[in-house]
């Protein structure tokens, strides 16, 4: 197809038109930027853990030496009047949660039933590894274990500077205590939320 001067004069005008338009309505309308927003979301959970990271005291074998009414024996190294290993390790307990807790402690046996004879005394104290680690430390010196729950601090903290104690334990063994293997549990309970 064959284009005439005055149609190629028609399609030069209309593509310059175009072209003027396209240019005018950039020229008007600019650049814009645009800004939105998103959201990420997470919960996280309360978590209450304590964990016994040394668990276990084991005095070994030993009698009362001959003459004494009994023998007192703790983790602290002592061994009075009797021929049991020294033990100068405790148990020690750490806050694992992500929550302070306040921390009582119970055990399965008292000093009676757990190593029996005249005056028995099964004893524990508590001791803070980190600064602030056992507030208010109603054990801070040897007291009797007992079969009830009792509050050893109102705060035990969670965070890593200032969440492990030491709990250390004294035991009075009597000459006529039981005899064999004697066992108890110590059971310490984190509350948190009260």
């Amino acid at each position: 197809m064959k284009l005439s001067k005055n149609d190629m004069v028609n399609y030069g005008a209309i593509l310059v038109i175009v072209v003027s338009l396209a240019s005018i309505g950039m020229q008007l309308t600019g650049f814009a930027t645009v800004q939105d927003t998103g959201i990420v979301n997470v919960t996280i959970d309360s978590a209450a853990a304590i964990n016994f990271t040394i668990a276990f005291i084991d005095f070994g074998n030993g009698t009362v030496d001959a003459g004494p009414a009994g023998a007192t024996l703790d983790t602290e190294g002592t061994v009075t009047d009797g021929n049991w290993d020294t033990v100068s390790a405790n148990l020690t307990l750490e806050n694992i949660g992500n929550e302070n807790v306040s921390l009582n402690f119970s055990s399965d046996e008292d000093a009676d039933t757990y190593l029996g004879g005249t005056n028995p005394t099964f004893k524990y104290k508590v001791t803070a590894d980190e600064s602030g680690a056992c507030v208010d430390n109603t054990a801070s010196s040897y007291i009797d274990m007992n079969t009830t729950s009792t509050e050893v601090c109102t705060t035990f903290p969670f965070a890593d500077a200032m969440d492990q104690i030491s709990i250390d334990i004294e035991l009075y063994i009597p000459s006529d205590s039981f005899t064999g293997e004697q066992t108890a549990t110590i059971t310490a309970t984190g509350t948190y939320g009260v």
